[in-house]
């Protein structure tokens, strides 16, 4: 009978909880509970209501789902009578971009724009300044939202102003859409010149939005237009890259610039109008009166003033170099092509080939060259801009792997035939050209072997130095509380890190002995890691608590100052799920570079080139990261593509191919070498959707 008792009142607490929040959800705009409801919730404890009251579905509680729906009597009634945690976080989800985000009740009526649950749940003394899982506040996120009213009354209540988010990002940043909110924010103390990650300041963000106004309010207000921001950007900067005329003529006649200074800008938003707008005339406009002013301020050792940096004679633009006299203007603006590679040479000179803009407009320009039918054109912008993206951001990089996908998709259809080909005068080469080809696979086959050993794990080893890089914020958790100096572990101190803080929780540490199943963390087991075992000795590990330095144990002490030096070279880092899927799909390109390699060559010495490039990659035995899948492989499998959102969605089916596999077995690739799945490329190629009779007798010969 006990027993029974006891099932009941559960089942009778679960038919409460589920009555509750339905009628939370459905419950009219300015509706209370329903007094059947209420009547069997009231005769329980205090304590079994606000348990009742507390229970959590898809995320949210029931006081979380009244305060998102504005519903201001029920959350009243359950802060009164059930007691309900004002704190008890829940998920939202964001309408514009389907993210989910852990806040707090107030922080979800403040996005939701919900000013009488507001003041209901402050007048009940709920956390004003309580964060989001991304550190933003509830008056940071209603000033997003442009809810004036309820950014005025949290800041009237005691909202911090100043605080924000794990980006850096300020109220005054998210409020740029509106000049009465960013007025409201600075007669309250916002600081104008706050930079965020990026170290930009609101006024950057005003500037990219063409919010004039705000941008003329934040000038009034102090605000520095010669902060540069982490791509080099100041106020006119910004203003020539986005395109913004008004704000561009408004900042020129109210900051003092020197005349090279003008003479650049002036150039860089002509570049800008002819790219983004193909606007010839307001280009051409803007060019002549940069070239005026380099004219007026000459001197007896130049004729102008000169266009800093130089920019080195490149191929990829046809050799050609920016005017510097007016005669020169006149002759470009006759040849909109010529205009174009202008364009391109003064985007590079002013902000720099690694610039995000300097490489979109090449990406664009060259798709552009495409859509006319201008393939080699395309084909060397291209070229250009992912010798770039290797250089500065290596394959890993998403927009690397993007950039080399489209160029070898590109050579594809060329080499395939499956794109319409313009005939010429004067044409002499097909297309692709197997020197591009070639000069491709020498960049992306030398990047993958360098940049192999960042997606590995060390294999076991003992008595050895650790060398750790520290990786960009966002891939680290974020700690709360921040872990003060004098309770840093040994690893931080022989380090030399400074005292950690929200930005930097995440150490690695060595794990000796190995941890079974029985002694991994709940960490551990939410990453969804193995049981650890002697093959996997790194793991990352939460510092939170913190470990006194007087408790650290013995294999902290190892890692001590006098044992850090070089004597191994690894390097251990997060690896990450789509570092691994760029490097994977550099290897695909990789593949297809073969293929059009054994297609382009057509001399003697052009083919003992490529044998001796393959040679000298199959020496390394690179695999894919996710499945160990050597090239070998992959030239078996017909899986084998490559997508690129430049061309249609159609795949090419190169492979299996015959010439290139007997070129990687001729080269020295292992026929018997087996993936992860512990399949050879016999097994792969014999499957019922790649068996080809070929592939499989010259597989079995070797």
């Amino acid at each position: 009978m006990w027993f029974t008792g006891k099932s009941d009142q559960e089942s009778q607490k679960e038919a409460l909880f589920s009555d509750l929040m339905s009628e939370c959800k459905l419950a009219n705009p300015g509706a209370r509970l329903s007094y059947p409801l209420r009547r069997r919730l009231e005769p329980f404890p205090r304590e079994v209501r606000k348990e009742i009251a507390s229970w959590v579905k898809d995320g949210c509680a029931p006081l979380f789902i009244a305060c998102k729906r504005g519903h201001v009597e029920i959350v009243q009634y359950l802060i009164t009578v059930c007691n309900v945690d004002l704190e008890q976080k829940g998920l939202y989800e964001v309408p514009d971009d389907r993210s989910v985000h852990l806040v707090t009740p107030l922080w979800c009526a403040a996005v939701s724009g919900k000013l009488p649950v507001i003041k209901c749940l402050v007048e009940h003394g709920a956390d004003v300044n309580a964060t989001s899982d991304t550190g933003s506040t509830p008056v940071r996120s209603a000033c997003f939202m442009t809810h004036l009213d309820i950014v005025a009354y949290l800041l009237e209540n005691g909202a911090d102003v100043l605080r924000a988010n794990y980006n850096g990002g300020t109220c005054l940043i998210n409020s740029v859409q509106s000049v009465h909110l960013c007025l409201c924010l600075l007669q309250h103390g916002a600081s104008v010149n706050t930079c965020d990650i990026q170290n930009k300041t609101a006024l950057h963000y005003a500037i990219q939005e063409h919010r004039f106004e705000t941008t003329k309010l934040l000038l009034e207000h102090g605000a520095d237009p010669h902060i540069r921001s982490r791509y080099n950007d100041d106020a006119l900067q910004t203003a020539c890259i986005k395109g913004a005329s008004q704000i561009f003529n408004y900042l020129i006649t109210n900051v003092s610039y020197p005349p090279e200074q003008l003479a650049n800008a002036h150039e860089l938003i002509g570049s800008t109008f002819l790219d983004e707008h193909n606007d010839t005339a307001t280009a051409m406009s803007h060019w002549y009166i940069a070239t005026q002013i380099r004219l007026s301020f000459s001197s007896p050792e130049n004729a102008s003033l000169p266009k800093k940096p130089a920019v080195p004679q490149r191929a990829a633009f046809r050799n050609a170099v920016e005017f510097n006299t007016m005669e020169e203007l006149s002759n470009v603006s006759l040849d909109v092509d010529a205009m174009r590679m202008q364009s391109l040479l003064i985007c590079e000179r002013l902000l720099g080939a690694n610039h995000k803009d300097t490489l979109f407009r090449l990406m664009y320009r060259g798709a552009s060259y495409a859509d006319a039918l201008r393939y080699q054109r395309c084909i060397d912008l291209w070229r250009r801009a992912l010798e770039i993206r290797v250089e500065k951001d290596t394959i890993l990089y998403n927009d690397t792997c993007f950039t080399a996908q489209a160029l070898v998709r590109l050579f594809v259809d060329l080499n395939e035939k499956n794109l319409d080909v313009v005939e010429m005068a004067g044409r002499g080469e097909t297309e692709p050209r197997f020197s591009d080809v070639a000069a491709t696979f020498e960049l992306l086959a030398g990047q993958i072997v360098d940049v192999r050993h960042l997606l590995e794990f060390p294999g076991p080893f003992s008595n050895i130095s650790l060398s750790i890089d520290l990786c960009p914020p966002n891939t680290f958790l974020h700690s709360t509380p921040p872990v003060p100096g004098s309770s840093s572990t040994a690893l931080h101190l022989s380090l030399g890190l400074p005292p950690l803080h929200s930005t930097c929780t995440w150490v690695f540490l060595h794990c000796t002995p190995p941890v079974p199943r029985s002694s991994s963390t709940p960490l551990h087991l939410s990453l969804g890691l193995p049981p650890l075992h002697s093959t996997c000795p790194w793991v990352f590990l939460h510092c939170t608590p913190p470990v006194p330095r007087s408790s650290s144990a013995s294999s902290f002490q190892c890692l001590s100052g006098d044992n850090l030096s070089t004597k191994c070279p690894a390097q251990v880092r997060p690896v990450q799920k789509r570092q691994q899927e760029s490097f994977d799909r550099t290897l695909k390109c990789i593949a297809h570079l073969i293929y059009l390699l054994v297609e382009t060559a057509q001399s003697q010495s052009q083919r003992e080139e490529v044998h001796r490039m393959v040679s000298k990659l199959l020496r390394h035995n690179v695999r894919s990261a996710s499945t160990g899948d050597t090239l070998l492989h992959l030239c078996v499998s017909c899986l084998n593509t490559i997508k690129s959102s430049y061309f249609s969605d159609d795949n090419q089916l190169i492979f299996p191919n015959l010439d290139v596999i007997r070129l990687l077995l001729e080269c020295g690739a292992r026929v018997n070498a087996r993936n992860e799945s512990r399949s050879t490329p016999l097994h792969i190629a014999g499957t019922p959707y790649n068996f080809h009779t070929d592939v499989s007798t010259i597989d079995t010969v070797q």
